[in-house]
């Protein structure tokens, strides 16, 4: 039997298919809210794909791309054997619980071949834009979206996404990708966060260069209508009211942010004696209050290691990391040998955000990662033909 390429066909005829479709799409819209809304739509998709199973509707199959997020989850719960702190370690392995189940939930997508790739990119963009809409003029940000680190990585994605379409030849509405490209560049500014608007920047240079690297003409046209759309947009919110050119002031007389070189300081001294095993599952924020509560200022106190690659290692040790890396290297290198420029760029934003954050500790972070990871590697339709 001829396989069928991932997403290519849609199924029309199965009311079952289209509600599973469904729910995975307000799934996606409500990433940006409160996790307790997008986890109904997860209890939901979950039960569909059982009743299918049971039912033998669908073949059970795991793409072995997806495997190193089941690693993941399967590490951590290794490290339940010697935490000394059962409960939270109980609560951190149901905080990663995406990595199992929407491995699961793309299986039968897989497998049923149910068209979503194209409503995916067009549902994001369009809830980021919504949240971003009160997020530029909230006073408390974190009421909106808990941190700007993590809206600011939404925010990169989505220019991933929006850059990428305006290069294709094919597509109707490029000059609209275009203009969203840096229209959600621009908006950077207000996260606040030096980390993505570093990652932006660095997204558009390997962004000029695929395009460079293309057609010289089309490099100079596209270059002239993002310098002029940048200019645009500043002029516009400097005119209502200096939004921008606030917050660039601030980030740049910003210090260096102490708080976490000390925060790191306290992590390499927990780590010189737990670096093989690690502390167990959900016990590092104890270990680290330990020492913080003799060392440093108590505002510390219950802080993450707010570096993803400290804190798997801190957590599950050598394993811990092992697992994280594997993930990473599991993107680029499909990245590399599909030439799919999304999955690279994908790459990029989660590497780099695991440097300032532990990314992986919090539900805003931990679904973004799983349903892009699943997505994007069983996804063609970003691939290079």
């Amino acid at each position: 039997m001829k396989k069928v390429k991932f997403l290519r066909i849609a199924d029309e005829d199965g009311v079952i298919d289209k509600f599973y479709k469904y729910s995975l799409l307000l799934y996606l819209f409500l990433l940006v809210s409160p996790p307790k809304y997008s986890s109904l739509f997860l209890i939901i998709l979950i039960v569909i794909f059982i009743f299918d199973w049971s039912k033998n509707r669908f073949q059970f199959k795991i793409d072995l791309h997806l495997y190193p997020l089941i690693i993941y989850f399967l590490v951590y719960a290794f490290g339940l054997i010697y935490t000394s702190d059962t409960e939270a370690g109980v609560n951190s392995l149901l905080r990663i619980v995406s990595f199992i189940l929407l491995p699961l939930i793309f299986s039968r997508v897989y497998q049923k071949n149910i068209n979503i790739a194209e409503q995916v990119v067009s549902v994001f963009i369009a809830s980021l834009l919504i949240i971003l809409s009160f997020f530029l003029f909230a006073e408390n940000k974190q009421d909106y979206f808990f941190h700007p680190t993590y809206i600011g990585m939404y925010v990169n994605l989505a220019i991933v996404f929006c850059f990428h379409r305006s290069l294709n030849q094919n597509e109707k509405n490029k000059w609209l990708y275009l203009f969203l490209t840096f229209l959600f560049f621009i908006s950077q500014a207000v996260t606040e966060s030096r980390t993505q608007i570093g990652i932006a920047v660095l997204l558009m240079v390997f962004g000029m260069g695929l395009v460079i690297k293309q057609n010289l003409t089309n490099y100079r046209l596209i270059l002239t209508v993002l310098v002029l759309l940048t200019i645009t947009i500043f002029t516009f919110f400097n005119y209502t009211g200096d939004l921008l050119i606030n917050k660039f002031s601030k980030l740049v007389e910003q210090r260096t942010d102490f708080i976490r070189q000390r925060n790191w300081k306290t992590n390499c001294l927990v780590l010189r004696d737990n670096w093989i095993f690690g502390v167990g599952t959900g016990d590092s924020v104890n270990e680290l209050n330990k020492l913080r509560s003799i060392e440093w200022h108590e505002s510390m106190e219950n802080y993450n290691s707010h570096n993803q690659y400290i804190e798997s290692l801190l957590d599950v040790g050598v394993l811990g990391i092992s697992a994280l890396l594997l993930l990473l290297l599991n993107l680029v290198r499909a990245g590399i040998k599909s030439r799919n420029y999304v999955l690279i760029g994908f790459f990029l934003v989660l590497s780099v955000s695991f440097l300032t954050e532990s990314i992986l500790e919090r539900q805003k972070g931990i679904c973004f990662v799983s349903f892009f990871y699943c997505f994007l590697i069983l996804d063609g339709a970003f691939k290079k033909k």
